[in-house]
């Protein structure tokens, strides 16, 4: 074996013996070193009179290792710090985070409820506006464009009576005679429940019976003419009203009774004094011809201008019909109102002659008022051929000359849109 292979040999295999020296020389080599660079501060020390040696002095004993670890231990310490900063502003961070969403989350729910609650708000402002604009131009602004009179042409035939009632030949001009009932030309008689006159005859009585009251005007008129209809604020339209007083004073009316409140509904048939205002039906029509003959029509067959060309005077649309047509009281009403009520209507015996009728009710001097079926049972027991029963309860009133007669409780009646009276002049 040669030299070069044994060396080799040596090298990867080394004896104890070379492992000693190894280690020896290893061990002289990093002392020799430490001992160069002692000697080297040391001289660099005396070079800086200010350089602190007891904290820079090099112990001969260290190695090169051992100043590595001291040197990363150092840098780790010096570390410690700020990795533990660092960790320190993440959560600070995290929380701030946290706290912003929060901030956020609440930003977002208040501006909803903003939101929502202003979105009530408009709306009830907006139904408020709705509301007052609809009551506005219902209740307080009067309707405008009335409909063109439609002029009465002479009557064409008489028309058709129900059943039981008489049916006179007569005309416009038609005059009616009653023996005993009106004065001389020129003469009138006037207390606090009589006015008679060559033209007119009412008589105002008072009823009690069994804790009701009721007041009835027994009428009788020379011609139709002097049986009138008056419009609140002597204007026809919806949104006017006035006390059935006042209108029957403003007209110079001997008697009156409340009507049928037309300007209450936006449908209902309406004929004054000759004049047809509204062709369409709310309930079965009462309608007083020129002849004096009055008749209950229904609804579904009521028309208007073949009506005025029958002769039509005056056509009122509240109801119901009271009798039959042979003059017997209904006893059964589809109606809102069958209770016990302050009522009004109006009672036809013959051509000229009829009569306005109030009841008293819920509680107004003890009465309690009555129900449509003791209603119709009134009338039929005072004799009439034909009734109709006018708007009641609030509504209900009866005049003389420029009082009210009838009593409501603790009030008094509302104001109308219209009245049936009576005058002296046609």
């Amino acid at each position: 074996m040669d030299d070069k292979k044994i060396k080799k040999e040596n090298m990867e295999n080394p004896t104890k013996t070379d492992k000693a020296v190894f280690e020896k020389s290893e061990a002289s080599y990093h002392y020799t070193e430490a001992e160069a660079f002692s000697a080297r501060r040391a001289s660099d020390d005396e070079k800086n009179p200010f350089a602190e040696t007891s904290s820079d002095t090099v112990n001969p004993e260290t190695t090169e290792h051992e100043t590595v670890d001291a040197e990363v231990a150092d840098n780790k310490e010096a570390e410690a710090p700020v990795q533990e900063l660092e960790d320190t502003d993440v959560v600070e961070e995290s929380k701030i985070r946290k706290v912003d969403a929060k901030k956020a989350t609440r930003t977002k729910r208040t501006s909803l409820k903003k939101k929502v609650w202003l979105t009530v708000v408009l709306d009830i402002l907006f139904i408020g506006l709705g509301l007052n604009a609809f009551a506005l131009l219902h209740h307080v602004i009067p309707s405008v464009g009335m409909p063109a009179p439609v002029v009465r042409p002479e009557l064409t035939h008489t028309p058709s009576a129900v059943t039981g009632t008489p049916m006179p030949q007569a005309t416009g001009d038609t005059q009616f005679y009653f023996e005993g009932v009106f004065l001389e030309e020129g003469q009138k008689e006037q207390t606090e429940t009589v006015y008679k006159s060559e033209n007119v005859s009412v008589e105002l009585t008072y009823h009690e019976i069994d804790g009701l009251r009721y007041y009835v005007q027994d009428v009788y008129v020379r011609k139709i003419d002097y049986l009138k209809t008056a419009f609140a604020e002597d204007t026809y339209g919806r949104g006017f009203e006035e006390h059935p007083v006042d209108m029957a004073v403003n007209n110079n009316a001997v008697c009156a009774v409340s009507g049928d409140y037309y300007g209450a509904r936006r449908k209902s048939a309406v004929i004054r004094n000759g004049v047809l205002y509204r062709d369409s039906t709310y309930n079965d029509v009462c309608v007083l011809y020129h002849n004096g003959i009055m008749r209950v029509i229904d609804k579904e067959e009521f028309d208007g201008e073949q009506e005025i060309l029958n002769g039509a005077y005056q056509a009122w649309d509240f109801g119901p019909n009271l009798l039959d047509e042979n003059g017997k009281a209904i006893t059964k009403f589809i109606s809102r109102i069958l209770g016990k009520n302050p009522r009004c209507a109006i009672g036809y015996y013959e051509p000229g002659h009829y009569c306005f009728v109030v009841v008293d009710g819920r509680g107004a001097n003890d009465s309690e008022g009555l129900t449509l079926a003791e209603l119709a049972a009134l009338l039929e027991g005072m004799g009439c051929k034909a009734a109709y029963n006018l708007d009641g309860g609030k509504t209900a009133c009866m005049v003389m000359y420029d009082s009210m007669i009838n009593e409501h409780l603790d009030s008094d009646c509302r104001d109308s849109s219209d009245i049936v009276m009576i005058t002296d002049f046609e």
